[in-house]
């Protein structure tokens, strides 16, 4: 068709505009199938591994050994096995865990080498092995007995490794996995004991009271309440919020500035338009070439986009599961989230198009030949703020402002979006400073924690005492909400806690955390109604004052009344938290933490965090860069007139530039302005999502000097769209007004 030729003959004179359209069609077709692809197969292949490596309900430990496990397995239809490890010293600074091999709860999957065969095999978590230099075929020193490394296996309780099921950061230099033969264990030191339950379907209170009628459960640990299990389901749900938003945010800005680039070419070819009504041409006929701008800019962009994407979702998920220590069981495409990705540009840019182009023809054709929106039309504001009392430059300036809004607004969005790509990462850096600094060590003045296999009632050998149970409230807008509650000395000075007013906690009243008491919209005066995890004792809670701190779902509450309330000795303690290093027996030690564990897992957790930084700032510039070059090459276009007049009135390239280009830095400025609060406010609504999930409330921050680097960045992102754009000024030539005045 002759008119379908006119289209590629348009597109290859513009080309900045509708190729620039094109690429971030491509950057957001690639997003949206990597990111969502990505993650959809993260998810899948945790809750297969999950299913079919049997991973545990719950786990505990009891006063006294369980006896005979088959029987209580019929009573009460559970999948119950006895599980022991050992913790022992790698080396100076690190603690391996070693663990007895399971035989039916928690299965481990071999993701290199092969399973435990004969003595002396240990299989190993892949992290610890890396951060250690360890390969399969090494040979490994435990408390004296050598074994040679068969393997490196994941295990669905240990998904995220972590030494404590409260802790939030694992650190592989740190603290690892190991998995031996029951008889190898025992030969290495006597081993603590745990239990592991499934409950399939069946009721867990029963259970319990069976087992505190005779015995005493000193921990118990529900999947939802345990980190190594549940952490990794809260970040997934990051990652599929990222996918299904930043693409479509993409594509909204891409619609409007395809918009604007039509609207624009409609107004230049008005005449044309009603030439071709006059000869005979339908609207449907016209509709339909001008709809071919759009459809060749999505396919131009989609189609490889999604291809990228498609491409980059095995390394993806790779490199995902290799943080999480995640095995991958099959990688799936979903081909109907890849046929979207193709189909929402589609979506978007199509029916804005429609509208455009059908509002040009509702005209006459002596309407659209006569050209009537050539004119300049003089808007309400223009008429309103005397233009006529102003400078020259600032009434030039202001003209063009107020006569094309359109496109001063996609250049403040535009500015926005690149802006809130780069302070993506800064926020995230500092809101995770925020949480460990400013919270964290705030906070929590101890640098050890004794946990006891049983309730102590002996004088502790130094420290403050504590205790803690699990409990679970029904009071919840998604219903059961798991948390716990710690019992504190009245006078206990190594964990300080503060409320929003900056005023110090003590110990003698009742105190919720922060996070805990925004998932469950409580306030200081409300009670809530829990069940005690060990003992399925019910109790009521009332909440004296609210703490300002955001790590845990966590109740603090005078360890006198906590014993009390729990049915304990008055004296009983089930942990010791010390600032120095206590000379413990530890047979009596159900585990021990460090202090500088978690800090040092920060530090090797911020290392990913700042490379991921550098590629979303490269995202950043190359989206803001052609963000803006494509409407300072639209504003060129549209003033090619004025450029070539102001050069005849003997205006320099610098002076044109600053008159016909000027005011875009305060759009640019503006936009930077709005992407602040915006930044804020979109990641505290992501990490409200997923808080549950991961028990922690991140305290969304930014530095100013993180700002100030920001504005820089995109300072730089738009005087670079003006350094590429400034040879097309400098082509316009004198006699373009002439030839203007005489058409």
């Amino acid at each position: 068709m002759v008119l379908g030729k006119k289209v590629w003959r348009t597109m290859k004179q513009h080309k900045s505009q509708y190729y620039g359209s094109a690429f971030l069609i491509l950057i957001s077709s690639m997003m949206f199938s990597l990111f969502l692809v990505a993650g959809i197969n993260v998810q899948e292949n945790l809750n297969e591994f999950r299913i079919t490596h049997h991973v545990e309900d719950a786990h505990f430990v009891v006063q006294e050994p369980l006896q005979d496990l088959e029987t209580l397995e019929r009573q009460f239809g559970v999948s119950l096995e006895e599980k022991q490890y050992i913790d022992v010293f790698y080396d100076q600074d690190s603690v391996l865990r070693v663990l007895s091999e399971p035989e039916g709860i928690n299965l481990y999957a071999t993701v290199q080498g092969r399973a435990l065969s004969q003595a002396g095999d240990v299989l190993l978590d892949p992290g610890f092995a890396k951060a250690h230099s360890l390969n399969v075929g090494d040979s490994i020193e435990v408390n004296g007995k050598t074994f040679t490394i068969r393997g490196f296996i994941a295990l669905p309780d240990y998904i995220y490794p972590l030494k404590s099921e409260q802790d939030v950061l694992k650190n592989p230099d740190a603290f690892g996995i190991a998995v031996v033969s029951r008889q190898e264990l025992a030969e290495i030191n006597p081993p603590l004991t745990f239990y592991s339950i499934r409950m399939n379907g069946h009721s867990e209170a029963d259970f319990k009271a069976h087992i505190t009628a005779s015995n005493a459960i000193i921990q118990w640990v529900d999947q939802a309440a345990n980190n190594r299990i549940s952490f990794v389901d809260g970040d997934i749900q990051g990652i599929l919020i990222l996918g299904r938003i930043m693409p479509v945010v993409l594509l909204l800005i891409t619609m409007l500035l395809v918009t604007i680039v039509i609207w624009r070419l409609l107004k230049q070819e008005y005449t044309q338009i009603g030439t071709l009504y006059a000869l005979g041409f339908r609207k449907g006929e016209l509709l339909r070439q001008y709809l071919l701008y759009p459809i060749f800019v999505s396919l131009i962009g989609a189609i490889p986009g999604t291809a990228i994407g498609v491409m980059g979702i095995k390394t993806a998920v790779s490199l995902y599961s290799d943080f999480y220590n995640l095995p991958i069981m099959a990688i799936r495409l979903h081909w109907g989230i890849i046929t979207l990705g193709l189909i929402i540009p589609f979506l978007f840019l199509v029916p804005a198009t429609v509208v455009v182009v059908l509002v040009v023809l509702r005209k006459t054709p002596l309407e659209l030949m006569r050209g009537s929106a050539g004119g300049t039309q003089v808007g309400w504001a223009e008429r309103q703020i005397g233009l006529n009392r102003m400078p020259f430059r600032s009434k030039f300036q202001i003209r063009e402002l107020l006569r094309s809004i359109p496109r001063a607004l996609l250049m403040v969005l535009a500015t926005a979006f690149a802006s809130m790509l780069f302070l993506l990462g800064f926020v995230m850096k500092d809101s995770m400073d925020r949480l460990i600094e400013g919270n964290y060590q705030e906070a929590f003045k101890y640098e050890y924690q004794y946990t006891f296999r049983t309730f102590e009632a002996s004088a502790p050998p130094g420290g403050e005492k504590m205790s803690l149970a699990g409990f679970t409230s029904e009071r919840y807008h998604k219903g059961e909400k798991s948390f716990i509650i710690y019992g504190m000395q009245p006078d206990a000075s190594l964990i300080r806690l503060w409320n929003g007013a900056g005023e110090r906690l003590s110990f003698d009243q009742v105190i919720a955390t922060k996070t805990l008491a925004d998932q469950m919209g409580v306030g200081e005066g409300d009670t809530i109604r829990a069940r005690n995890e060990w003992n399925a004792k019910i109790i009521d809670i009332q909440i004296d004052r609210i703490a300002n701190t955001l790590i845990g779902d966590v109740i603090y509450m005078p360890i006198a009344e906590f014993n009390e309330t729990n049915g304990l000795p008055d004296d009983s303690y089930l942990q010791l938290i010390a600032s120095n290093k206590l000379d413990m027996d530890q047979s009596l030690l159900l585990s021990t933490l460090s202090k500088q564990d978690i800090l040092n897992g920060y530090k090797e957790l911020i290392k990913p965090l700042q490379a991921m930084n550098g590629m979303i700032a490269f995202a950043a510039f190359t989206i803001g860069l052609i963000l803006i070059y494509v409407l300072i090459s639209m504003t060129i276009e549209e003033n090619r007139g004025k450029i070539s007049m102001l050069k005849v009135l003997g205006y320099t390239k610098r002076e044109v530039f600053r008159l016909v280009l000027g005011y875009n830095k305060w759009l640019m400025l503006m936009g930077y302005l709005l992407s602040i609060p915006l930044i804020l406010l979109s990641l505290r609504q992501m990490f409200s999502a997923v808080a549950s999930e991961m028990g922690i409330h991140f305290p969304v921050t930014v530095q100013w000097s993180n700002l100030v680097i920001v504005l820089g960045l995109v300072c730089a992102t738009y005087f670079c769209s003006i350094w590429l754009n400034r040879n097309k000024i400098h082509a316009i030539p004198m006699e373009e007004a002439l030839k203007s005045s005489r058409e």
